[in-house]
C-alpha cells in the first residue's frame, strides 16, 4: 500500500486489501489510519509518523490487525518514500507463529 504525504492511500494491492478485509473502492483516496481502530490503530499510527518523522524504516507484528479478528500473525514493514509518503507491506507470518 502506498501512502502520500498527506495520508490519503494512493495504491494498494490485492494482497493488502485481503489482508484489510476492503474492496480497493473503499480504501483508495482515502486516510490510512481510518482502517483501523482501538489499540492496534493508535499503535500502527505511532509507527507510521515515527517512520514519516525519522525516515527510518520500522516492523510490527500484529495478532489482530482488524477490530476482533485473532485468525492470524501479520507483519506489517513500513518504509519512508524519501519524504515522499509511505510504503507499508503486509505478510502473512503465521505459520513461524506456531
Amino acid at each position: 500500500m502506498l501512502v502520500a504525504d498527506d495520508g490519503r492511500i494512493t495504491k494498494v494491492n490485492a494482497e493488502a486489501l485481503r489482508v484489510l478485509g476492503h474492496h480497493a473502492q473503499d480504501v483508495l483516496e482515502g486516510e490510512y489510519l481510518t482502517l483501523w481502530t482501538s489499540d492496534i490503530g493508535r499503535q500502527i499510527a505511532a509507527a507510521c509518523k515515527a517512520v514519516m518523522r525519522t525516515g527510518a524504516p520500522t516492523t510490527l507484528e500484529l495478532s489482530e490487525l482488524r477490530e476482533g479478528t485473532k485468525d492470524a500473525w501479520l507483519e506489517m514493514r513500513i518504509s519512508n518514500l524519501k519524504n515522499h509518503g509511505l510504503a507499508i507491506f503486509f505478510r502473512d507470518v503465521t505459520a513461524q507463529k506456531c
